[in-house]
């Protein structure tokens, strides 16, 4: 429970804008040490906490890297720690656009979730079913899912996985319909993700030269390598990344990523 409690207070960190969050894993990281369970199955648990917050922060190469060397696929496998893990490894997989890897795990999910009755489990994992559904312009299915999530949500008083989805989800539920578009749960959930009818564009719309630049960082390419990649010269990156700062309103590429991704700009 310790272990789950320092991968949530991660989670919440980060959507405070705190810089802890490295220290918040670290200590994690000691603690397991200390007490000689790293190697039982907790360190694991710790490194997928680690793997979402790269993703979060927008360094999809290593959240990747993760999903790639977890063992986690291709035999899904559910246990007391893999079961937390792989809601995480959805989430990559979804960003690499790996959706029937995604749905496979999801489809087996659901099953022991609902048996057992874990409806604060089964909030995120419909949840991730409507953003599955919503990446394969599933609409239909994506709001069916969705609000499958906001009534065990709504039972549960849960926010936190909603909330953590950020603008990317706010469009989506400004589609659901009554009456449970009219539930205080829901009303709350739209005001804590801003305006769900404001436009997702920016005031100074990225050019497509600085999306293909913003593609490529997110990916893990370096200013020089992204040169490379579109043949164009080192200082022209370094410039159109001054730019992406500018008209996303952060001060770094890291934030710059995020934010592209919370305004739907990357997967």
């Amino acid at each position: 429970m310790l272990a789950v409690a320092y991968g949530r207070l991660v989670q919440i960190q980060h959507q405070l804008g705190d810089s802890a969050t490295a220290a918040t894993l670290a200590e994690a990281d000691a603690w397991l040490a200390q007490m000689r369970l790293h190697d039982l199955g907790f360190g694991r648990l710790i490194a997928g906490y680690r793997a979402w917050l790269a993703l979060r922060q927008g360094n999809l190469l290593a959240a990747t890297q993760w999903a790639d060397q977890s063992d986690l696929l291709p035999d899904i496998q559910l246990n007391s720690i893999s079961e937390l893990l792989y809601p995480i490894l959805v989430r990559i997989l979804l960003a690499n656009g790996r959706f029937a890897a995604a749905q496979t795990i999801l489809d087996a999910l659901v099953k022991p979730m609902g048996i057992r009755q874990w409806h604060g489990q089964l909030v995120e994992i419909h949840l991730l079913q409507a953003l599955l559904h919503n990446g394969q312009n599933r609409e239909t299915a994506a709001l069916a899912e969705l609000e499958r999530a906001l009534t065990f949500g709504e039972a549960q008083g849960a926010l936190f996985h909603f909330v953590d989805e950020g603008p990317r989800l706010a469009a989506l539920l400004a589609q659901v319909q009554e009456p449970l578009a009219s539930s205080p749960f829901v009303k709350h959930l739209r005001q804590l993700l801003g305006s769900p009818f404001a436009s997702s564009a920016l005031p100074d719309a990225l050019s497509e030269r600085e999306l293909e630049v913003l593609r490529l960082a997110a990916a893990g390419a370096t200013n020089r390598e992204i040169a490379a990649r579109l043949v164009i010269a080192l200082p022209t990156v370094k410039k159109h990344m001054s730019n992406i700062f500018v008209k996303l309103d952060t001060a770094n590429r890291t934030q710059a990523i995020a934010q592209a991704r919370d305004l739907g700009l990357l997967p």
